[in-house]
């Protein structure tokens, strides 16, 4: 995965994070006992019927909501029929209803049925809840296996069917706090983009319980485990954790500094936190030990604070730039503000760039910007300060393209007085 997109994907698991947190109730309640209300096989099935086809979503679905709680073993099949007929025109909120239903009262069945529905696409939201509430009252083992072994292996949709059966074996194993579980199914898979993705699954499930959660598992999970779980979960939690507590996510942080290699996840976590408290993070940062994290992530946190208050940041960097660390991470993203609100004090900065790629860059970012007002200015600068081949050929080579266009425009213009 690029950085680019890993770090996109960082600031939407935060999002995710800040919503379940917001949004998410004190704990789990225990399930509903359903079947209060006794219908046979044929009433349940016309009622379904009814349900399904009732055009406003809450009606439907709150209609829905009230039989499925009147599901038992008696009547399970007459709801059954009632969804195979309207398959076609369902959505995965009203499958999931009825999977849930069903899982109570007998989750095997459930999957053995939903795995051969004609519509796949819901049928995999059916698949999925199955699974989830299976595992939640403590049939992870069972779920997984038996889900697996049903759907098959062969079939050309059974990656993806399979990847949801892990999926939701994960989230109902967070669900529940079944750490050493999870841990044993996690550690099975090699570490790669797809298991990460399945660790923020399981995350997220943590997070419903409060940002203690997601540590007491990471915590929990050995050193020394299979396919390096450990530093998989524990990179991913940190970083979800800095888009919502920075504070919490650095004090956590420093317990663990000592057994990574040095500067682990650090950029990362300074563009999630960074996003939300620039000056924080990059205060913390500056404590941490030197190491090419720290300076990549020194540098993501720069650019939010100058996104952030330009005028403000620019000043905290510039009384910074004495410490050769800060001037080696935060001189270019400074240089880079100041193109935008000051040439002079732009190309000064740029001349004390140190990386040399950076250094070349900004040259001819301001140098280019330079010529259009006035390019002689520029030329004597460039033969007196002696700039590297690649700017002075950016220069010129700009310079030329305008002269063109100019010469175009007056031609034009000069065609349209004769005419």
């Amino acid at each position: 995965m690029r950085r680019s997109d890993r770090n996109r994907l960082c600031a939407l698991l935060a999002t995710l994070v800040a919503f379940v947190l917001a949004c998410s109730p004190p704990a789990d309640p225990p399930p509903a006992k359903l079947g209060d209300a006794s219908l046979d096989r044929e009433a349940m099935k016309q009622a379904v019927a009814e349900a399904l086809v009732i055009s406003d979503t809450l009606d439907r679905i709150d209609r829905i909501t009230d039989l499925m709680r009147k599901v038992d073993a008696g009547n399970v099949e007459g709801a059954m029929e009632a969804y195979e007929a309207a398959v076609d025109g369902l959505d995965r909120d009203e499958v999931r209803l009825f999977a849930n239903a069903w899982a109570r009262i007998d989750p095997k069945v459930a999957l053995e049925r939903f795995a051969k529905w004609r519509a796949p696409r819901v049928g995999r939201s059916a698949i999925s809840e199955v699974v989830f509430f299976w595992t939640r009252r403590d049939g992870a083992e069972d779920a997984r296996i038996f889900a697996l072994e049903s759907l098959g292996t062969d079939r050309p949709e059974g990656k993806t069917v399979r990847n949801l059966v892990v999926d939701a074996t994960v989230e109902g194993l967070a669900a529940a706090g079944q750490h050493e579980e999870l841990t044993r199914l996690l550690s099975s898979f090699p570490a790669d983009e797809g298991r990460r993705w399945v660790i923020t699954k399981a995350l997220l499930q943590f997070y419903r319980a409060g940002t203690a959660a997601p540590r007491a598992w990471v915590d929990s999970i050995p050193w020394e485990g299979d396919n390096a779980l450990k530093i998989d979960a524990l990179q991913t939690a940190l970083v979800s954790l800095a888009g919502v507590d920075g504070r919490q996510a650095a004090q956590w942080y420093e317990t663990v500094e000592a057994k990574l290699p040095p500067g682990s996840f650090l950029e990362q976590i300074s563009e999630t936190w960074g996003a939300r408290d620039a000056l924080g993070n990059l205060e913390w940062l500056l404590e941490r030990p030197d190491s090419k994290g720290r300076h990549a992530a020194l540098r993501a946190g720069a650019y939010h604070y100058l996104r952030q208050d330009g005028p403000g940041a620019s000043e905290w960097i510039a009384a910074r730039l004495g410490d050769p660390r800060v001037d080696a991470a935060m001189r270019y993203p400074l240089t880079q503000y100041l193109i935008s609100v000051d040439l002079e004090k732009a190309l000064a900065s740029a001349e004390r760039i140190q990386a040399p790629g950076d250094k070349i860059a900004s040259l001819k970012q301001i140098l280019v910007m330079w010529s259009r007002r006035d390019h002689p200015f520029v030329e004597r600068y460039m033969a007196e300060k002696g700039v590297p081949p690649e700017v002075e050929r950016a220069v010129r080579g700009m310079h030329a393209v305008r002269k063109k266009q100019l010469k175009q425009a007056d031609a034009i213009a000069g065609e349209g007085e004769k005419s």
